[in-house]
């Protein structure tokens, strides 16, 4: 069988059709393109999506939430195609994104407001009966027997 008759075979057998964004054509199955594209689109969903679900599990070291959840947001960006909407692993990468961002900013306000409480003289004696009730000694105490002294 010369080589005619082969191409002749195989373009003879029905092919079953082929989904829209392959990357191939209907007619011989020869690619458009190398598809490369679609796998960096897909690549920046999912990478998306692993920065985004890190920065909520993070949430509680403060800072890196806020990076983490912008490098997702970024690559959620990234992986939206031109003139068509945002993939699924794509928008819930940005969600996952946002909450971690948020619940970081959160925590970072959070521990800014303690810290400014207990520096606060004013504040001291709310201070001071919280931790003689939980502890049995006094926040100056604690703070000195944690290794934290306030002078």
């Amino acid at each position: 069988m010369d080589d005619y008759e082969r191409n002749d075979f195989y373009n003879a057998i029905e092919q079953p059709p082929l989904p829209q964004d392959s990357g191939m054509t209907q007619d011989n199955g020869t690619p458009q393109d190398s598809g490369v594209q679609t796998r960096s689109i897909r690549g920046f969903a999912l990478a998306s999506m692993i920065f985004g679900v890190s920065s909520i599990l993070l949430c509680c070291t403060g800072l890196l939430p806020l990076p983490l959840g912008a490098l997702g947001t970024l690559f959620a960006i990234l992986s939206r195609r031109r003139a068509k909407p945002m993939s699924g692993m794509g928008a819930a990468g940005m969600v996952t994104s946002i909450i971690g961002m948020v619940m970081g900013i959160v925590i970072i306000a959070y521990l800014a407001a303690m810290v400014a409480m207990a520096f606060n003289p004013d504040t001291r004696p709310y201070l001071d009966r919280i931790y003689q009730n939980a502890y049995g000694m006094t926040f100056e105490e604690f703070m000195e027997y944690v290794g934290y002294p306030l002078e």
